[in-house]
């Protein structure tokens, strides 16, 4: 049996040797392995495969449905007045799909009419969103079909930029998340978009100005949605990611007798953000801090005006593939991919064990 820790243990070191090495070298390579396109989407290939996955959104899904039993029965055994905020892709919609199709070469990428690949870049996404690929994450469908089965609104709060409303209205319909009603309103809502991404101020100017004539719906800088409705609400004319606007609408369209009781999603910011205390009574509060990277995030999750909400009101899923844990670790600057990298083996090396007392140092093949 010791002979097999040895050997295995062997292998490790080797492979972790083979890895260092790889860091050794990352600030000319321009990657922590070697190989930036592996190193950054090898995770949503795990991700994608992993029954483990699976599991722990059903899980999630198990004790999100535990939750709101609670809020009905406290609610007199009726789910009027009561709604969930929920985010779209990674909470309800697998987009792995996406960055497995990152691994594609760039030559393969242009057969699909892709831009080359690059860490940063988000080309395609849309484009393998609306494809079959792109599924609901286990026990999404059954959820929120039992929530709105017991008269609780759902409200879908995604950072998909304003010009991709209609692509997620459609989505939401195919997998059944939204009534035949809330499509119809969205209904017709292409023929108002703009078709490709914008940063001119005059042609966005021009843009919420059709909209406002249109009169169905309302675009600000920070959402767009159905006016006065607000079931389903995207990123505004500014591209925020913040959503603490998007909630506060919900909380305001539910009126004083209404009721959250549940946000879900993949980021804390589904929950909570650095622009929490605009709209709400809470305490203006430095946990998110964008000068102290992940560790402030972190210092959020455990504050005292949050720590006691999840898996209470927040029910977070599993992401490990991409997020606001990526750019925390070079401080949301606009940083080069050597820089990047640096960030990264900065933030591996402050975290290693080799910082730190060893405890013990028994009797092992190990030591």
């Amino acid at each position: 049996m010791q002979k097999k820790v040895i050997m295995v243990m062997t292998v490790c070191l080797v492979i972790l040797a083979s890895t260092l090495t790889g860091c050794s070298n990352a600030a000319d390579k321009e990657s922590v392995t070697g190989n930036a396109r592996t190193e950054s989407y090898i995770s949503g290939l795990l991700y994608q495969e992993s029954a483990e996955v699976s599991a722990l959104y059903k899980q999630a899904f198990a004790l999100a449905q535990t939750r709101l039993d609670e809020a009905i029965e406290e609610n007199g055994g009726t789910g009027d007045g009561l709604c969930i905020v929920t985010d779209i892709d990674d909470t309800l919609i697998d987009d792995s799909a996406y960055l497995a199709g990152a691994l594609l070469s760039n030559e393969e990428r242009a057969k699909e009419g892709l831009s080359p690949w690059n860490n940063s870049d988000w080309a395609g996404y849309y484009a393998a969103v609306a494809t079959e690929a792109v599924q609901p994450v286990a026990g999404a469908q059954d959820f929120i079909s039992y929530a709105q089965s017991k008269g609780v609104k759902v409200f879908f709060i995604t950072n998909r930029p304003y010009y991709e409303i209609d692509l997620t209205v459609n989505q939401l319909n195919k997998y059944g998340f939204i009534d035949d009603a809330t499509y119809e309103a969205y209904s017709d809502i292409d023929e108002l978009l703009e078709t490709i991404e914008s940063d001119d101020a005059d042609e966005l100017a021009d843009f919420k100005d059709k909209i406002d004539s249109d009169g169905r719906f309302e675009i600000e800088d920070g959402y767009f949605t159905l006016k006065d409705d607000y079931t389903i609400q995207v990123q505004g004319l500014a591209f925020s990611s913040d959503k603490a606007e998007r909630r506060n609408n919900v909380a305001r369209s539910m009126g004083e007798n209404g009721r959250i009781v549940l946000y879900m999603g993949d980021s804390i910011n589904d929950m909570i953000s650095d622009d929490e205390c605009k709209y709400t009574d809470l305490e203006n509060t430095t946990s998110f801090d964008g000068t102290n990277g992940n560790a402030a995030r972190k210092q959020a999750v455990m504050d005292e005006q949050w720590k006691d909400k999840w898996g209470t009101e927040f029910i977070i899923m599993p992401n490990a593939t991409y997020g606001d844990w990526q750019t925390a670790t070079w401080n949301d600057q606009t940083v080069t991919d050597t820089e990047e990298v640096k960030a990264i083996e900065k933030q591996f090396n402050e975290n290693s064990y080799l910082n730190s007392e060893t405890w013990y140092s028994g009797p092992s093949p190990l030591y």
